[in-house]
């Protein structure tokens, strides 16, 4: 993570530790299990280790209407926010391939009231969608479905109604789900914040969650 005075810049290296081939030959038996074919799940997995970033600004910040740019003209834009920072890091931009540069604006969801429960249910970005910091979306909807997982398989072995196992499945859910959606507004309002305090506060606490290991495992354990 790069947080200067302005802006934000996030990075990660991408490395496939297995082949799609060889991850179906170890968990085939069990995706067939649940009535999936592990060729089909996994054929367009295939990918090629690479470097992503992703550059966080206020669109407040840029003069005039950025809406429009795509590729070529979008990675220019974000080349020229970077003419003061480090060369390895105006490298990375600039030698990226246009074609896999896309802007799009971040949005979080507005906690919602419970609902009566139904033999539907939601999870993930159907109900708490969040903008994409520290994955921590992504996790949400993993949480979810392990939650859910569980409720249904009591529903399944005869522990629970249906009904009543949504419900409580619903609860936690809601609960959980908005307290990380909290908690991204905030990292994300850190990013694009024009306030040198806040930033230099963010910096500081980032620092000290990545050279303390015992905090940082209380503050990114889930």
């Amino acid at each position: 993570m790069i947080l200067p005075p302005r802006d934000f810049l996030f990075t990660a290296a991408f490395r496939r530790r297995q082949a799609p081939e060889i991850v179906a030959a170890r968990v085939g038996e069990q995706m067939r299990a649940t009535g999936l074919e592990a060729d089909v799940v996994l054929r367009n997995a295939k990918d090629d280790d690479y470097v992503m970033w992703a550059f966080v600004a206020h669109r407040g910040s840029f003069p005039g209407d950025t809406a429009g740019l795509r590729g070529q003209a979008l990675r220019d834009l974000v080349e020229a926010r970077l003419t003061r920072w480090h060369p390895a890091l105006r490298r990375l931009v600039a030698e990226s391939d246009p074609g896999t540069v896309e802007r799009f604006d971040f949005a979080a969801a507005r906690r919602v009231r419970p609902w009566p429960t139904t033999n539907v249910t939601l999870l993930g970005d159907a109900i708490h969608f969040m903008p994409p910091v520290g994955g921590m979306g992504g996790n949400a909807a993993l949480q979810d479905a392990r939650h859910l997982a569980r409720a249904l398989t009591d529903v399944d072995r005869g522990r629970s109604p249906l009904l009543p196992a949504l419900q409580r499945y619903e609860a936690e859910m809601l609960d959980r789900g908005f307290k990380t959606v909290r908690d991204v507004r905030l990292y994300t309002r850190m990013a694009v914040s024009q306030s040198r305090a806040l930033r230099t506060t963010a910096r500081t606490f980032f620092r000290l969650c990545g050279a303390v290991g015992p905090l940082r495992r209380a503050v990114f354990a889930d």
